[in-house]
């Protein structure tokens, strides 16, 4: 009957915008029937006074409404096109809060959080399931509501998890095209229900409605039982086959869904310059995309987890999206929690991922590596499987690697050693592969803190463990698990590693041809504004540098020093226009950047006109440059 009430006022061309509890009365009619009647129409009513203590009527770029009751499209400030819709996700909170005695978001929790977390948590979060819900909530609460509904919490929400739970689910997606389209298709849904018909809100299957129609012909049904079993009998073989085949047809269909998703919309396509190019892909789509997760995968929240968390993790490689990839895993964790609870051990392991994430920067203090490793410990807590074990320990221990605290690099070796084992159990070669490249990260790239400084020997010894790694775990590894799982980038990957550790141990025989053939391969498939490109260049000039110092004849020293200036004078400007155009924090990497090239000019410089040259070019703007 409010769902009738709604759809009438819709018809006369009004738009409720405030549906919630307070604004429908109850009365008797002259029959001494229950008559539902609507009040407080109309926008311009919220916005000259308060309705109730919960109405929010500040008006900031049209945000109007009661939190818990605001459809995804009021609480989007850019909105200018607010319909009928509306209504319908407030019927559904409405409907929700009927059946479990609850709204589907604490409005307390709405009104401490701020405008902005308010506005992400109805834009974004999925509801629980009211029958999930029912099983989250305290003594206190539960007690009440078992007194208003005259029945167990345990049977309640098992009446709600066979169908009834659909329909306000259905009304409250965040994605108006999958709401119902008026009140009045809502309403029929109930009186379906009602009923014992198949519901609109209901799974497209045939078991799903010839079940509710053998329920509506019980006595039809019965009569013909025995006749039907003696068909059955004689067709039990290819009914069976039947069955295999549509479920291996809907796994099919579901698979297909997620590939060409996963085509379609994570993958950004042309990669000349993945820095610049997937950040402004990955800014101008991140919300549709979050949008069409929910769409594509409400009614199974593991999927939609791990489509959050393959989302997060297609924008890895770019730096500057460090909070939009950790929210990603969090939202993974909530979908996780709102179905299985807090201590389910997958959305633990997706906390893990976005603290070590957000904290993951080459700045960091000894508060963030605790934060991270309370993360872990929280994993570890939670018995998880032995492939979530191994990716817990993967996860921390890249996050220990990257530190320039020696101590905890080492810890972190420990740690991508004991991931490496624990993958090869469970035979899973992709991580397993990628725990050595962060050990052979760890060994090669030097820049960390040593506990009374470093020797030349030490140094040697770490290059060569490096090495050792590369030759002797990584690329066998690689070449075992072949072209179709290896990428060639990842090959390439390896050998800039050794490129650098011949590098540092000065041995540019060895050197030079393995980062010549490294560049090519870069400059060919992405281009000179590759990030990798600039490094390699960096490297082949050091190379060529300590080259030159090795060289007795004269010429050959010159034209060794020419090589690596016109390789610097290229990176030079290209980084500084990087720098300059892309980098949110650019003093304090401007600084970074000066102090790091005025320690390699300084060492590779062949003379003080030429370093001089050089760090003019870095002090540029880009404009000159």
């Amino acid at each position: 009957k409010v769902c009738d009430a709604v759809q009438h006022a819709h018809q006369k061309g009004i738009i409720h915008r405030d549906l919630k509890p307070n604004n429908i009365l109850v009365s008797n009619n002259t029959d001494d029937v229950l008559v539902p009647k609507i009040i407080d129409f109309g926008v311009a009513k919220a916005t000259n006074q308060q309705l109730t203590d919960k109405t929010l009527v500040t008006r900031v770029g049209g945000f109007i409404g009661t939190p818990a009751y605001m459809s995804p499209e009021q609480a989007d400030l850019k909105a200018t096109d607010i319909d009928t819709r509306s209504d319908v996700y407030a019927l559904g909170v409405i409907a929700y809060e009927v059946l479990t005695g609850l709204p589907p978001f604490d409005p307390q929790t709405l009104r401490e959080a701020g405008l902005e977390r308010m506005r992400e948590i109805i834009r974004t979060r999925p509801p629980q399931k009211p029958s999930t819900q029912l099983y989250s909530i305290d003594v206190e609460d539960a007690t009440k509501i078992e007194d208003t509904h005259q029945i167990q919490i345990t049977a309640l929400a098992g009446m709600l998890r066979k169908e009834l739970e659909w329909i306000p689910l259905k009304a409250l997606r965040k994605r108006r095209s999958e709401r119902y389209d008026s009140p009045k298709s809502m309403a029929d849904d109930i009186r379906r229900y009602l009923k014992g018909v198949a519901l609109e809100a209901g799974p497209e299957t045939l078991l799903y409605r010839a079940r509710k129609r053998i329920r509506l012909h019980k006595k039809l049904v019965a009569a013909t039982t025995v006749i039907i079993a003696l068909l059955l009998a004689g067709i039990s073989f290819a009914l069976v086959a039947i069955d295999k085949t549509l479920l291996a047809e809907r796994e099919r269909s579901r698979t297909t869904a997620m590939m060409e998703y996963a085509t379609r919309a994570l993958s950004p396509g042309k990669r000349a310059s993945p820095t610049e190019l997937h950040r402004v892909f990955w800014i101008s789509h991140l919300e549709e995309l979050q949008l069409e997760i929910e769409s594509l995968f409400f009614q199974s929240p593991s999927l939609q987890s791990a489509m959050y968390r393959a989302l997060g993790s297609s924008s890895m490689s770019i730096k500057s999206l460090t909070s939009e990839r950790s929210n990603l895993f969090y939202k993974a964790r909530d979908v996780l929690i709102n179905e299985f609870g807090d201590n389910h051990s997958g959305a633990l392991l997706c906390n893990l991922h976005a603290a070590a994430i957000k904290l993951g920067g080459l700045t960091r203090s000894e508060e963030d590596l605790v934060e991270v490793k309370e993360a872990y410990d929280l994993v570890i807590e939670s018995n998880p499987d032995t492939k979530q074990k191994a990716e817990a320990l993967q996860v921390l221990s890249k996050f220990q690697i990257w530190d320039q605290r020696y101590s905890v690099r080492e810890e972190g070796h420990g740690h991508a050693r004991e991931a490496e084992s624990l993958y090869l159990s469970i035979n899973e070669d992709r991580p397993r592969l990628e725990c050595i490249g962060y050990r052979l990260f760890g060994r090669i790239y030097k820049d960390y803190e040593f506990p009374g400084g470093w020797s030349q020997n030490v140094k040697d010894k770490h290059q060569l463990e490096g090495i050792d790694i590369i030759e002797t775990e990584y690329l066998p590894l690689a070449k075992e698990m072949g072209d179709g799982h290896v990428s060639e980038d990842e090959n390439y990957y390896a050998k800039t590693w050794l490129g650098i550790a011949y590098t540092n141990l000065n041995l540019p025989e060895k050197s030079i041809p393995l980062e010549k053939e490294l560049l090519n391969f870069y400059l060919k498939k992405y281009g000179a504004g590759h990030n990798t490109a600039w490094q390699l260049m960096n490297n082949l000039a050091i190379s060529y540098c300590r080259a030159a110092r090795l060289m007795n004849a004269v010429g050959g020293k010159i034209e060794l020093e020419k090589k690596a200036s016109i390789l610097w004078e290229t990176i030079l400007g290209q980084q500084r226009r990087y720098s300059m155009k892309s980098m949110e924090q650019f003093t304090a990497d401007h600084t970074r950047y000066i102090d790091q090239y005025r320690f390699w000019l300084e060492e590779y410089a062949p003379n003080d006109e030429q370093y001089r040259r050089w760090m003019e070019m870095v002090m540029m703007n880009p404009s000159e440059l």
